[in-house]
């Protein structure tokens, strides 16, 4: 799939790829990207007010461009995570009860630190999310975060 996603992006315009490229990441992995999604709408409503200047708009829509490319970053790692944890519990899953202790528990260790490296991955695209709805919650009035519903 991958691989037909990446000629198909080949024959597109950078940006049309790039969109092109997360929107199938999107559907392919949709827990990846659904913490974005709180701040995808909260840049719709704060876009949507009308008394933003368009100084605020640029920002805002700055804010939005930096948001998104470090998120897909944050979700490509969260999904390579996800899948070495997936592999490492497959591990695991398969030993029998006459597999040796000490290979099932370096399975176990793997399994572990694919978990612990997968819930870091999660914390810091939480941690992103955060910062970014604070960092647009500080570029506007307290009455335009208040009609976006930013509080």
């Amino acid at each position: 799939q991958r691989s037909a996603g990446d000629a198909v992006a080949s024959t597109l315009p950078a940006a049309d790829a790039l969109a092109f490229r997360r929107t199938a990441r999107r559907q392919t992995h949709p827990e990846a990207f659904r913490s974005q999604e709180k701040v995808d709408a909260a840049v719709t409503r704060v876009l949507a007010l009308p008394d933003l200047s368009m100084a605020r708009v640029e920002a805002v829509s700055k804010l939005a461009d930096d948001f998104r490319t470090r998120s897909d970053a944050l979700a490509e790692r969260s999904i390579e995570r996800t899948d070495k944890s997936d592999s490492a519990m497959s591990g695991v899953l398969q030993g029998g009860p006459g597999e040796d202790p000490q290979q099932m528990m370096r399975k176990m260790q793997t399994l572990q630190r694919a978990d612990r490296s997968r819930g870091d991955a999660a914390y810091d695209r939480e941690e992103l999310n955060a910062r970014t709805l604070r960092r647009l919650r500080a570029l506007l009035t307290p009455e335009q975060a208040a009609a976006a519903k930013l509080d």
